[in-house]
């Protein structure tokens, strides 16, 4: 760290990216001196450290940036490029334009789901693993819930690595006694759970006129996608209403607004989902519990990766931003819909279309 280096030749500027008030107290960070700290770009984790094993002492850093810049409170200030985050990777792994880079330390920081239980359905992959692992990462207890035991034993023991409160149950949403089982054992071993993200869902046949269209697939697009959704909140609703608190959200698509051609399964159970939202937040306007939903147009998941390619280019070129969704964009959304800040919403059906939807 030289007067001559890359600190004032890119990074003196006045102040360094300034992040409002101070984010901790004592009570919460004891000593600055012994903090964990992780690096996580999209979601990924690239660096695992400590305070205590930095080369310079923190009063050492405060004390020589301040000949070059104003530090404030709650200023953060990242040291450089440690080895695994990008050229230290092989072969070296460059920061892309929306690429997100995301530091947590120990004790700083927002945590607005500390203490609270999440259940989270087709969670062992797509939207539901990154809605679960988005909450879990905001100090979430998470139940990571799906039919693929196999698949659903790997995502929670690769969140749980990284010290995430993970836990898996497999469950079919589809069918009564597997779902009230599985809510028993969850607030058996975790507690009542404070919010309800269901996210399991099928496609269907794709390509599919309705004249093709066989009724047993109908049936089983509409018993998952619908009937799992009924499900899934009669079973999660009266421990909610009992303590007067709780969030569902139920993932519905663009399509049950819209409608998608060729695939009049998926279209008509998500429809389901949207009246079942606000039919059921019409039952409970006052009991501190919200029940709602998102309608995301195509988001890049295997689910989406499974259907016929021209269904994918039917629905993304009627997207204005020309593009699928991201599942981080998902989970970002849907974490603030289940958080106590989103407190005046109830059966509604949030947008997350890039700008397709017309209502």
């Amino acid at each position: 760290m030289e007067r001559g280096g890359q600190w004032t030749k890119g990074k003196s500027c006045d102040t360094f990216n300034p992040a409002g008030p101070l984010l901790a107290t004592l009570i919460e960070v004891s000593d600055s001196a012994r903090l964990s700290m992780s690096l996580h770009v999209n979601g990924d984790l690239r660096q695992r450290g400590s305070t205590a094993t930095m080369i310079f002492s923190i009063p050492r850093l405060i004390h020589y940036l301040s000949q070059f810049m104003t530090l404030e409170p709650g200023d953060l200030i990242s040291t450089g490029t440690p080895p695994g985050v990008g050229l230290g990777m092989k072969p070296p792994q460059y920061l892309r334009p929306g690429d997100i880079v995301e530091l947590e330390i120990q004790g700083l920081g927002q945590r607005r789901f500390e203490n609270q239980v999440a259940v989270v359905t087709g969670a062992a992959a797509g939207l539901g693993e990154g809605i679960a692992k988005r909450l879990a990462r905001e100090g979430a207890t998470v139940a990571f819930l799906d039919r693929d035991e196999t698949r659903l034993l790997k995502t929670v023991a690769l969140y749980q690595a990284q010290e995430l409160n993970a836990r898996g149950y497999q469950v079919d949403i589809a069918e009564e006694s597997s779902v009230r089982t599985t809510l028993q054992a969850v607030e058996r071993d975790l507690g009542p759970s404070d919010m309800m993200v269901n996210c399991a869902g099928i496609v269907g046949p794709t390509n599919t006129t309705i004249l093709d269209y066989g009724a047993d697939d109908f049936d089983r697009v509409i018993k998952v996608n619908l009937h799992g959704s009924f499900l899934m909140t009669k079973y999660t609703l009266p421990s909610m209403l009992k303590r007067r608190y709780g969030r569902v959200l139920l993932i519905a698509s663009i399509s049950g607004k819209e409608g998608n051609p060729f695939m009049c399964g998926y279209s008509a159970s998500k429809a389901g989902v949207i009246g079942l939202v606000k039919g059921i937040a019409k039952e409970f306007p006052e009991s501190g519990v919200t029940v709602n939903g998102l309608a995301p147009a195509v988001i890049m998941t295997d689910m989406v990766r499974g259907c016929a390619p021209e269904q994918v280019e039917y629905m993304t070129a009627r997207i204005p931003m020309r593009r699928c969704g991201t599942i981080e964009e998902v989970a970002a959304m849907s974490a603030w819909i289940v958080s106590r800040e989103c407190s005046f919403s109830t059966g509604f059906i949030f947008d997350l279309s890039g700008g397709r939807a017309t209502y």
